[in-house]
């Protein structure tokens, strides 16, 4: 709290208030109040109030001044040190209009403090009886493939059977309309899920529909923990569609950020790092080769730092990446004995320790060792060519030759299968299958890695075709996400509840009545114009209307 400024006058004599019953007063009436939002005082001394404020009055005395009820003492400072005082404060209309402005500018919707809107904003039951029908109808349009223009007709099918659904929203545009809302509900109950989820991953795959767009299909897979059953079930849900943006450079990059090549770029990198201007992990390094000779393929490196691993940058980094991701296989043993042994030394600190355990944890996922070798023979061409391409004399047609060539074993890479590429091969030849499930490489036990199956996306992809067809092939992209969400995950029709759909369309609609009132004619143009420009003279923003009705 500030201390006693200037101006404010000092508390009325024979009565004196403490600081610990303010605190008191205001922790007590918090609840009812929020005094701890607006309610403050000016110190006298160390000890005693001297006046009781309004933080919020204060903030916007520019918009309270014309009030007719207007009154300055707690924005000065109140001397009636009672709590009586600061209550009927916070009775007063003047108080009122001021906790609107804030909640306003704190960007809290109209609807949890301005008591008109707040009833705007509430569907009553009728209305949402009729809304739920028509979102009915609209979810078994969803679920079983009709095309949206069925909405029409259904509704007249319902009516002839006395089923009252109202005026309005009854045709396709309607249908699109609940459609999106259906699909968003489904979307809040997918996003508080994951919120509770401890691990959940995501699979993705791509495909061409009916209008030769190509998307992308993604799918969450998480622990659901609170079933009703009471068992830890997991779960494959639909999570969205989206169209991949033209193909660019910068794209690219963005795609290669947190996958399995950019982890082995990093894996690449702090094993340079980690013995980086450290001659002394350099020795003991060499030693654990020396003691792992049995093991270990000789590489034809020079003798002198032919274990130490190398950088992957500089001005040819393909070259580089793809030398240093060699080296990095064929001493693999060396380095992670090496950690294993800096964990246990009692000379490593313990922070670096938990360091270069979880390096080890990561290393010796058999994922890492096979997404090295791929990353060498996906890169060896790629590297020849950078190399031919940097020469101090290029000649046009030894460059183009280059071109052929790389584009030749590009193609052969591509159409060669996953355990026949040269160095992939190579790997899985020094691997060793011991007994039970395990796998060693270079005497390193391996940990298991299990690819979660992408069968789910395969069949999403039988629904995506099944959805958009050649008369439906200019579904938007926001239509389409719904359309798969509802019919992948939507429940079956019978545990289907509208209520959460009707409450966010009716939140984030302007509505006119769905029952048989209409609105009156419009008048003619003139008289239109004229009485616009009246109307336009009077109106007022909903959020104003408590504070005109205060005045």
């Amino acid at each position: 709290m500030a201390d006693r400024v200037e101006g404010v006058p000092a508390a009325k004599k024979g009565r004196n208030l403490s600081i610990h019953t303010a605190h008191k007063w205001i922790a007590e009436n918090e609840k009812e109040l929020t005094t701890a939002t607006w309610l403050t005082y000016e110190r006298l001394d160390r000890d005693i109030v001297a006046a009781l404020k309004c933080k919020i009055c204060t903030m916007f005395e520019s918009k309270l001044i014309g009030m007719r009820n207007f009154s300055r003492a707690f924005i000065d400072g109140c001397t009636n040190l009672k709590a009586s005082a600061f209550k009927e404060h916070a009775s007063s209309l003047m108080h009122q209009k001021s906790m609107v402005h804030y909640k306003k500018s704190q960007s809290v919707p109209v609807t949890e403090f301005a008591p008109i809107a707040k009833a705007l904003s509430t569907i009553d039951e009728l209305t949402e009886a009729v809304m739920a029908r028509k979102f009915d109808i609209a979810y078994t349009i969803c679920k079983e493939g009709f095309a949206f223009t069925k909405m029409s007709t259904l509704c007249e099918l319902q009516e002839k059977h006395g089923v009252d659904l109202g005026s309005g929203y009854k045709n396709n545009i309607a249908c699109t309309e609940f459609v999106h809302y259906i699909g968003m509900a489904l979307r809040e109950e997918l996003v508080s899920k994951l919120g509770k989820a401890k691990f959940f991953s995501i699979q993705a795959d791509g495909s061409t529909d009916a209008g030769r767009i190509e998307d992308e299909l993604f799918v969450v897979l998480f622990f659901d923990s609170h079933s009703e059953d009471g068992v830890v079930h997991v779960r494959d849900k639909f999570l969205t569609v989206r169209r991949p943006e033209l193909c660019t450079a910068e794209a690219l990059k963005d795609a290669y950020k947190g996958t399995l090549w950019s982890t082995i770029d990093e894996m690449v990198l702090r094993v340079y790092y980690l013995y980086k201007k450290s001659p002394k992990k350099c020795r003991e390094l060499e030693e654990v080769v020396s003691e792992l000779k049995s093991c270990l393929e000789p590489h034809e490196f020079p003798k002198k730092g032919g274990n130490i691993p190398l950088h992957t940058s500089g001005t040819r980094w393909v070259s580089h990446k793809v030398v240093a991701v060699g080296r990095l296989l064929d001493r693999y043993g060396a380095y992670i004995a090496h950690l294993i042994t800096l964990i246990e030394d009692p000379a490593v600190k313990s922070i670096d320790k938990e360091k270069l355990k979880g390096y080890v944890l990561q290393w010796r996922n058999a994922k890492m060792i096979l997404g090295c070798a791929l990353f060498h023979d996906i890169l060896s061409s790629a590297a020849t060519l950078c190399k031919a391409l940097q020469n101090d004399e290029l000649c046009i047609v030894s460059a183009v030759e280059a071109i052929l060539r790389c584009t030749k074993a590009i193609e052969k890479v591509s159409t060669t299968t996953f355990e026949n590429l040269p160095m992939v091969s190579k790997v899985l030849g020094r691997m060793k299958h011991d007994t039970g499930t395990s796998h060693t490489y270079q005497d390193v036990e391996l940990s298991r890695y299990n690819e979660a199956a992408n069968g789910r996306v395969e069949r999403m992809f039988s629904t995506l075709k099944w959805i958009k067809t050649d008369r439906r092939s200019c579904l938007g992209e926001d239509t389409l996400d719904d359309l798969m969400r509802i019919s992948l995950d939507g429940p079956p029709f019978a545990n289907w509840n509208a209520k959460h759909a009707v409450e966010l369309w009716w939140k984030g609609k302007a509505h006119r009545s769905v029952q048989d009132e209409r609105a009156p004619p419009k008048p003619s143009s003139s008289a239109a114009s004229t009485t616009t420009t009246q109307v336009e003279a009077y109106t007022l923003d909903i959020n104003d209307w408590d504070c005109l009705l205060a005045d």
